[in-house]
């Protein structure tokens, strides 16, 4: 990585070229920062997420987060005893075994009842999108008294698992809260 006054030169995979390749993205005023205050904030191996629009044949940034490791060990350890019914035989479980669910961080761009759209890391490095989750029954809140006490543009920390084709929040903290449990 090398940074100037107002660009940023990467090394990214080039998926078409089936390489990495030198991509260089340019500042604006109105390019938001993410846990730094500028440009000159980064270090050589830092790992950064971008979003960006081409402007004038130019990639213009803006989103540029520095991206700060978090374990997947910051929530606690959660067991799902599935539920059982005449219709469903207590061999066959409704909820997925928890060890397929997976980690992940996000900021809240929307809630309504019984859901959350959260914009997250997308499959490509350096991009984001938002996905929208089911929000278990019995969903565990960590920081939270209820989740009407989330706020858009809040940075939150979840686990979420496939449940009847659907990707389903079953944990769910606020990032402040799981900074102050580590």
């Amino acid at each position: 990585m090398s940074v100037s006054r107002c660009s940023l030169t990467v090394r990214e995979y080039d998926f078409a070229q089936d390489k990495d390749v030198e991509v260089a993205y340019y500042t604006t005023p109105e390019t938001e920062y993410g846990n730094i205050t500028n440009l000159a904030d980064l270090k050589k191996n830092d790992d950064i997420v971008v979003d960006y629009n081409i402007s004038n044949g130019r990639r213009a940034l803006t989103t540029l987060v520095r991206e700060i490791a978090e374990p997947e060990s910051m929530l606690p350890h959660v067991t799902v005893t599935p539920p059982t019914s005449p219709l469903r035989p207590a061999n066959t479980p409704r909820v997925p075994d928890v060890s397929t669910s997976c980690v992940i961080t996000g900021k809240v761009v929307a809630l309504r009842p019984g859901r959350i759209k959260i914009r997250q890391p997308g499959e490509v490095k350096g991009t984001f999108t938002n996905q929208d989750y089911v929000i278990a029954l019995r969903a565990k809140l960590w920081g939270l008294n209820a989740l009407t006490d989330l706020k858009t543009d809040q940075r939150v920390i979840f686990r979420s698992i496939m449940m009847d084709a659907k990707p389903t929040i079953i944990e769910l903290a606020t990032h402040k809260f799981s900074q102050e449990t580590q």
